[in-house]
Formats: C-alpha cells, sequence, structure tokens
C-alpha cells in the first residue's frame, strides 16, 4: 500500500531558491556587463592618449622641419653653385692656355719627331670654342700638320702611325687627352720630289 507524500512546506522554499539562483544570475550578468563597459572606457582612454602623444611628436617634428627648410634650401643652392663651378673650373683657370701647360708637349713633339718630317702648323682650340662644340661633335684640341720627304729606297712608309704611336705612349703629352688620331695622310709630288702630307689631331 502506497502512502502519498504530502508536501507541508508548499512551494516557499523551491520559490525562495528560485529567487536567490535569479539574483545571482542577474549579479554576474551585471559584474560582466560592467567589467566589459571598463575594459572599453579603458582601452578607448589609453588609445587616445597613446595617439594625443602622437600627434604632438608629429607636430613637434613638422614645426622643426619648418624651421630646417630656409636652411636645407640654402644649401642645396650652395651644393648647386659649387657643382656649376666645379664644371666651369678648367674654363676659369684656363691651364691649356697657359704657356707652362704646353711646353712639355711641344718639348715631346720635338723630340719624338721623325728627321725628315717637317711641322707645318700646330693650332690650339680655345676652352670657349671647345665649349660650344661639346654638345655637338667633338673637336680637336690640338691640331698639328706637316710634311715628310720620301726616300725612293725607303721601303717602309708607316712613320706616321710610328709617331702616333709614340705621342700615345708620352705621358708628358698625352695628359688632358683622350686620344690622337689622323685626320689626314696622302701622298703627293712637289718638283719632282715625292713626299707626304698628314694632319694629326689630339681630343
Amino acid at each position: 500500500m502506497n502512502i502519498p507524500l504530502l508536501n507541508l512546506l508548499g512551494d516557499t522554499v523551491l520559490l525562495r531558491r528560485q529567487r536567490r539562483l535569479r539574483f545571482y544570475l542577474i549579479a554576474t550578468y551585471s559584474v560582466i556587463w560592467l567589467f566589459s563597459i571598463s575594459a572599453l572606457i579603458y582601452t578607448y582612454r589609453t588609445n587616445l592618449f597613446i595617439s594625443t602623444l602622437y600627434k604632438r611628436d608629429i607636430a613637434k617634428m613638422n614645426h622643426e622641419i619648418s624651421l630646417l627648410q630656409p636652411k636645407l634650401l640654402v644649401i642645396e643652392q650652395l651644393y648647386h653653385q659649387r657643382r656649376s663651378n666645379l664644371d666651369k673650373i678648367s674654363l676659369y683657370q684656363q691651364n691649356a692656355a697657359r704657356p707652362s701647360a704646353w711646353a712639355q708637349k711641344l718639348q715631346a713633339i720635338s723630340q719624338l719627331i721623325p728627321l725628315n718630317m717637317r711641322l707645318a702648323e700646330i693650332s690650339l682650340a680655345s676652352p670657349t670654342s671647345a665649349g660650344k662644340k661639346q654638345a655637338g661633335a667633338s673637336a680637336p684640341r690640338l691640331k698639328m700638320s706637316g710634311l715628310s720627304l720620301i726616300d725612293p729606297k725607303q721601303q717602309d712608309l708607316n712613320f706616321i702611325n710610328i709617331l702616333k704611336k709614340d705621342l700615345e705612349t708620352d705621358s708628358a703629352f698625352i695628359s688632358e687627352f683622350n686620344r690622337i688620331e689622323i685626320m689626314q695622310n696622302k701622298i703627293e709630288i712637289k718638283d719632282g720630289q715625292p713626299r707626304m702630307t698628314f694632319v694629326m689631331a689630339a681630343y
């Protein structure tokens, strides 16, 4: 025989436990929500503080750059003036027009030229004319023309190339020059005597 259980306390204890559990859940959710809000506010304020520092440093750098700009412009102008002066220093000094600069070259020519050869003309281009022709075809800085009597018994007529090679290997003459070229070389007969005329140029 089953005896039915009687709930003498009723639903009072159960309701009290439910209220207590509901209170704990609401309190827990409230604490979590307040903590999340506080973390967001703290992160925002931290980022705002860091961005303020960056903005202050950037403003300081921009101010320093604005103060340095006039100095940088002066330095840039002086640099371009120095480059321009270095490009024109050879023209200002006119080393090529000094007699002492060409004395060694003329002495080298006189020592290397063969005995049967005579120079008719030696011409030198001025620095101004050389500078005007620099943009176009290169002009020779030194040009010399001459002639050489030819001995009919002489088999080797290569003395013009020999003179060119000697001038190229002579340090006193080849300085300030890049190359030497034979512009003209021909054999002609005058007064029954064969002779070779030539034009040689140094660039």
